[in-house]
């Protein structure tokens, strides 16, 4: 694990118990008294970055939420920090599963592995970010490596001063693993459930004094518990950091992915959700078309970040990363159920072949001063700049093979000539560029107030490839703010207070003729934080609304056009803790209330109104414990258990409600010496069948179980 180091000044000075004697002793012999020297011990000691691991299972900085590394005492929003301690302990495979014992994050279609979509405090989000920036064009570019993230933070709530486009629940931040300056090596080999194997390295060197390097590796060939769906991946991430002087570095990143799987698109909830005369689908089915469906994506991401101080009290910072992903898509959905047949379907194949690019850029600058004697502000400004485009061609087949879903022969698949299919073709250009300013104010080390106003300007372009005629677009201006307040007690104790905004843009113009307004986003929030100074614990408890206003839906007055009179109302409860209850237990709790739904429609649609959002169940609640065996002379050993509640919720499109199921998690590893550790992760240990339903209806996974070695030096 990366080590980052600050200095420790302790001056001992003789105290009076042993000054006493020597001196009462000197004045019985007439002696002269002698003056010890003070002492000043100067020792290195760690400290957490908010760029770097997490020390232990607490985090006690953080970036996302300020821009800057801050203790996370001092935020102003609430925020979930998961580092490699926990992802390890809990067996995670991907960033949503490191997210399974936190508040707020929601998985979407439990089985499919080719997009990215999640739900943060009620509201969809498409994209991921990557060390505070964007990192994926569309939800088709791939899923992050979870073994090249140093951390991982989730952002609650709306927060467009930092992040420009944003829906308003939050956003995932992933931190990179890069070089530091000392030798660290590491290679795992894995084997698992569904004939799972892999292997991962981690390899950082100390080149010189000035000059750090970190390859980091993974290799998988897996399958999964669907039928014909492999899980295969290879990612290569070099990194280079560069110290240029005393106060200039510069580190340089790469990322190459490619992943092999196929899309589980779904199933009818007749079969899933609740059984039939037939009974029900079995949950390895696919209804793809054998020898046809499949995902193949590749994606370079290549890019620099340089610091640069210009003073003590003044920082540079910029960023610049290059994205481009190509994607190869073929996935069978089913269409309806044949005339006079109870378990054979329809299906309706397509392809989809996409290619993406982009480029993220920022130049911010920071700045530590002061305000008379009471007052120390950090004040934050930057720019940054986004241009993507996203070129997509559809294909769909003109005759398929029927399927039997209760009792498939995927021998009699067959699929006729692909045609193009303009539906799912077109080519979107989008550029966004925003200015930000932000102060934050400490007085007398006790209060913090935060306040900042970014203003962006965002334009896009969607156009048809097939048609060459009708295109859609946006111009949007927008200007959006944040204010917060903290107060920090002796004690580790800090309640906080904020109000957030986000928007998103809209691509259209209404019955007018005018471009549609962004959609807006705002939070109110309240909590507290609780961490002792030294302690490996973090409490944190929080309630909000989230109000999303001037959401498009049906004109009232001519239903081929939309209009902006929706808005979405999200607000709950979350408490989350993660603690160290000695050295050798830790625990992590969380708890979420969740009441998200439609607040106002169009007088077109006044059923929707009151209605939940999809996906967003009242209650989640879980709970994760591990042990390490020292007191009973066995420190090598440990134990861990976890347990993780959904409640029941509906489909966000087919508005089928599904019942609520819990899980049980566990692990157990062994530290052979030093350098040897065995470990054994089981999630949904139990084998628990449980649906969750989007668009279509999704099993979860069965029983999954993977065995470790990992070899350090």
């Amino acid at each position: 694990m990366p080590p980052s180091f600050k200095l420790a000044t302790l001056t001992l000075a003789v105290n009076a118990a042993l000054i006493t004697p020597v001196a009462a002793q000197a004045a019985d012999e007439d002696l002269p008294l002698v003056t010890l020297p003070t002492i000043t011990v100067t020792a290195e000691t760690e400290t957490e970055t908010a760029d770097g691991p997490v020390d232990g299972i607490a985090a006690s900085t953080v970036s996302s939420t300020t821009g800057f590394d801050e203790s996370i005492l001092k935020s102003t929003q609430s925020v979930t920090v998961v580092g490699q301690q926990e992802i390890q302990s809990i067996g995670a495979d991907d960033v949503i599963g490191a997210l399974e014992y936190s508040t707020g994050v929601n998985r979407t279609e439990a089985a499919d592995r080719t997009t990215v979509k999640y739900m943060v405090r009620g509201f969809l989000n498409y994209t991921e970010y990557r060390d505070g920036q964007q990192y994926q064009v569309n939800t088709y570019n791939g899923e992050q490596e979870i073994y090249g993230l140093e951390r991982i933070e989730v952002l609650k709530g709306a927060n467009s001063i930092l992040n420009g486009t944003l829906p308003p629940g939050g956003v995932i931040n992933g931190i990179s693993k890069k070089p530091f300056f000392d030798n660290a090596y590491e290679i795992n080999a894995e084997v698992g459930s569904f004939d799972r194997k892999q292997v991962s390295a981690d390899i950082n060197h100390k080149v010189n004094d000035d000059v750090a390097v970190r390859l980091v590796g993974v290799f998988r060939d897996s399958d999964t518990f669907v039928d014909f769906v492999p899980d295969d991946r290879t990612y290569i991430a070099p990194s280079l950091t560069w110290q240029l002087g005393d106060s200039t570095s510069l580190t340089v990143s790469a990322d190459y992915q490619q992943d092999m799987t196929a899309t589980v698109y779904g199933l009818p909830d007749e079969g899933t959700v609740a059984p039939t005369k037939n009974g029900k689908i079995d949950r390895s089915f696919n209804q793809g078309v054998k020898g046809f469906d499949g995902y193949d994506n590749e994606r370079y991401t290549l890019g620099y970040s340089i610091e640069h101080n210009v003073t003590p009290q003044l920082k540079l910072n910029h960023k610049l990363r290059h994205m481009a992903a190509k994607t190869d898509i073929k996935y069978t959905t089913y269409d309806e159920l044949l005339a006079g047949s109870e378990t054979e379907y329809s299906r309706y194949p397509l392809r989809l072949k996409h290619d993406s690019d982009s480029i993220v850029a920022s130049l911010s600058a920071e700045y530590d001063w002061k305000l008379g004697n009471h007052i120390t502000n950090l004040t934050l400004a930057g720019v940054d700049y986004t241009d993507q485009t996203f070129d997509f061609e559809g294909y769909k087949a003109i005759t398929v093979s029927s399927l039997d879903f209760y009792n498939p022969d995927h021998s009699k698949d067959t699929i006729g000539d692909l045609v193009p299919y303009d539906g799912f073709t077109g080519r979107d250009d989008s550029k966004q560029t925003g200015i930000y300013l932000q102060n934050q104010a400490t007085i007398d080390d006790t209060w913090v107030a935060l306040i900042g106003v970014r203003h962006d300007i965002a334009t896009g372009t969607q156009r048809s490839i097939f048609l060459k005629d009708g295109q859609a677009k946006t111009d949007t201006n927008a200007t959006t703010g944040r204010i917060g307040l903290v107060y920090l007690m002796d004690n580790g104790i800090a309640p906080f207070t904020s109000i957030n905004q986000s928007f998103l843009p809209n691509y259209g113009i209404d019955r007018n003729g005018d471009f549609f307004e962004p959609t807006k986003g705002t939070q109110y929030e309240v909590g507290v934080r609780y961490q002792p100074v030294g302690s490996d614990t973090l409490l944190t408890g929080s309630l909000y609304q989230i109000n999303q206003t001037d959401v498009l839906v049906k004109d009232p007055k001519d239903k081929n056009f939309k209009t902006q009179l929706g808005e979405v109302r999200s607000q709950g409860l979350e408490l989350e803790a993660k603690t160290q209850l000695s050295d050798n237990a830790n625990l992590i709790a969380a708890y979420s209330y969740t009441d998200a739904r439609t607040i106002e429609s169009s007088p077109l649609t006044p059923e929707l109104e009151g209605k939940r959002t999809g996906n967003v169940p009242y209650n989640t609640f879980s709970l994760w414990g591990d042990y390490r065996f020292d007191g009973l002379g066995i420190p090598q050993l440990k134990f861990g258990v976890g347990v993780r509640f959904k409640d029941r919720a509906v489909g966000t499109s087919n508005r089928v409600e599904f019942p609520s199921y819990t899980l049980v998690d566990a692990m157990a590893s062994y530290e052979v010496n030093d350098n040897w550790l065995l470990s054994l992760n089981a999630k949904n240990l139990l084998d628990e069948e449980y649906v969750t339903c989007t668009y279509n209806c999704f099993y979860g996974e069965p029983r999954n179980i993977v065995g470790k070695v990992t070899y350090k030096w």
